[in-house]
């Protein structure tokens, strides 16, 4: 259970720091009069990059939670 605590408490890390990573957006990026800068259009697009590998990370925990739970079902440790 230890290695599935630390998986979150980095994941959690990693979020965390996306959200700050947001805050540095301008706020108001849906509206069509906003004229976003190149920087800004990457550092969106290295969001956007970071939160998909996030959500591959959740996944991975998903699965390893779902085959210990099975592996504990069925006996095996």
């Amino acid at each position: 259970m230890k290695r599935f605590d630390q998986l979150i408490s980095d994941v959690n890390v990693q979020l965390e720091t996306l959200e700050a990573k947001t805050h540095a957006v301008p706020e108001d990026v849906s509206s069509s009069e906003t004229d976003l800068s190149q920087r800004d259009s990457n550092q969106l697009a290295q969001i956007d990059i970071e939160l998909t590998q996030l959500e591959q990370r959740f996944d991975n925990i998903e699965m390893r939670i779902q085959e210990d739970v099975e592996a504990e079902e069925i006996g095996i440790e």
